[in-house]
């Protein structure tokens, strides 16, 4: 997903010593922000986490 969103213009955002459980992108240009939860145990996403992704890039029109 990391490389996927910095294909569209998306930076990982470091917060912090550490940033626990939560993940956040920005978007360099527009400064839109996705926050995640980081998968775990498995580091597999749950099908919803992709969803909820897509929307937001549909809603920025960086998806069409």
């Amino acid at each position: 997903m990391k490389k996927l969103l910095q294909g569209f213009g998306y930076k990982e955002i470091k917060s912090g010593i550490t940033s626990g459980s939560r993940i956040a992108f920005m978007n360099t240009k527009t400064k839109h922000i996705i926050r995640l939860h980081k998968p775990h145990p498995q580091k597999n996403m749950k099908r919803y986490q992709l969803d909820l992704i897509e929307e937001e890039l549909r809603s920025k029109e960086i998806l069409k």
